[in-house]
């Protein structure tokens, strides 16, 4: 059994790192939560030795109180054959919620704003301060800190040119020369062309059933990049069957930076529901990415969480249907044996028939797969 940790008291002032490094177990993190938009959830997982001493002591207290509600992550990574240690904050962060299970703890998260690599003085302050961090906290990723942030270090302008930088400058780093990035552009409305902002609370996006939609992914390397012609890899998107019609099964990436754009389709809904739509790249090209330097070695695997509300023609399909039946009550009604020896008349069991018809067309029409 976990212990849900919601406050952690006496660090009210401080910040929570929460970091990660360029080797394999942790590599495909930094990607996936590049990808996700402000506002979107995420989580990290660390080993407990990988925990600093000071919240594991809390932790060992069964204290569930955690005032600290900012947190930032980092990229910290040592390159033994350079002798070099690397340090990239990525964004800001607000916990949301920290569990320990079975010799693991889970922190889960909300993505603010990215990191502003144009304040460069800055930033190199703290990244020197981090580096000297984790010198003393052993080798610990995820601890509590005290920092002096101004509003400048992490910036909602342009976030897709604050994204760019980011990469260009993690792709220093010889285990990310090789990948490929990418983030969430939008998500239109086929129709009106309209886009749609993720639900800040929610941490969803709030779509309509029986609806069009394109969702547009950039893709691009860091300026660092090895990969000189790139090997099309494809990706799929998925989503339980029921929810989403895909109209683009898979796109390819054929070059070294695009926009990608898929298609979809949501079902028909009487009540509103929670799904996932996921993207997964090809793994078996990325496999060959060690005998081949122009297939990637590494692309985001990311989940969009989604909330589609009830389709738009339910509002009058649903009263038709229910008139459909209302008719059909009053031609069995009129069918009454006594009413039929009194007047002689087919019109119950017409009137009847025309009722169920109606409601049976217009109740089979809106709950058939699109």
């Amino acid at each position: 059994m976990y212990t849900p940790i919601h406050r952690i008291k006496n660090l009210e002032e401080n910040y929570i790192v929460l970091a990660t490094s360029g080797v394999k177990n942790y590599h495909l993190d930094i990607l996936n939560d590049l990808f996700l938009p402000t506002y979107s959830s995420y989580r990290f997982r660390y080993r407990e030795k990988y925990v600093s001493h000071e919240i594991r002591e809390l932790l060992d207290k069964d204290i569930n109180g955690l005032n600290v509600k900012k947190g930032i992550i980092v990229l910290y990574h040592k390159d033994k054959s350079k002798n070099k240690k690397y340090c990239f904050l990525i964004r800001e962060v607000i916990i949301k919620n920290i569990q320990r299970s079975a010799g693991f703890i889970y922190v889960e998260f909300k993505n603010l704003k990215f990191c502003n690599y144009d304040n460069t003085e800055e930033l190199k302050k703290i990244h020197e301060q981090i580096i000297s961090d984790f010198t003393q906290q052993n080798a610990a990723f995820m601890y509590s800190t005290r920092f002096s942030i101004s509003d400048k270090v992490f910036s909602s302008d342009d976030e897709e040119s604050k994204w760019k930088l980011i990469i260009d400058e993690i792709s220093q780093i010889e285990d990310f020369k090789k990948d490929v990035f990418l983030k969430l552009g939008r998500i239109i409305n086929s129709k009106s062309r309209k886009s749609i902002m993720v639900d800040s609370n929610k941490a969803v996006y709030k779509i309509n059933g029986s609806t069009n939609y394109e969702l547009e992914i950039i893709q691009s390397v860091g300026n660092n990049s090895n990969i000189k012609n790139i090997q099309s890899v494809e990706i799929t998107p998925s989503s339980p069957e029921s929810h989403i019609k895909f109209i683009t099964k898979n796109v390819t990436i054929l070059s070294n930076y695009d926009i990608l754009k898929i298609q979809f389709r949501t079902r028909k809904r009487i009540r509103p529901m929670e799904t996932i739509l996921t993207l997964s790249p090809d793994r078996e090209k990325l496999a060959k990415a060690s005998t081949n330097p122009n297939i990637p070695k590494a692309i985001a695997e990311s989940t969009i969480h989604l909330s589609v509300r009830t389709s738009r023609d339910v509002y009058w399909n649903i009263p038709l249907i229910f008139l459909g039946l209302v008719v059909a009550g009053i031609g069995l009604a009129i069918s009454d044996p006594e009413f039929v020896l009194n007047h002689s008349t087919i019109i119950g069991p017409v009137v009847s028939g025309i009722g169920a018809l109606l409601s049976a067309s217009l109740g089979l029409r809106y709950l058939s797969e699109e």
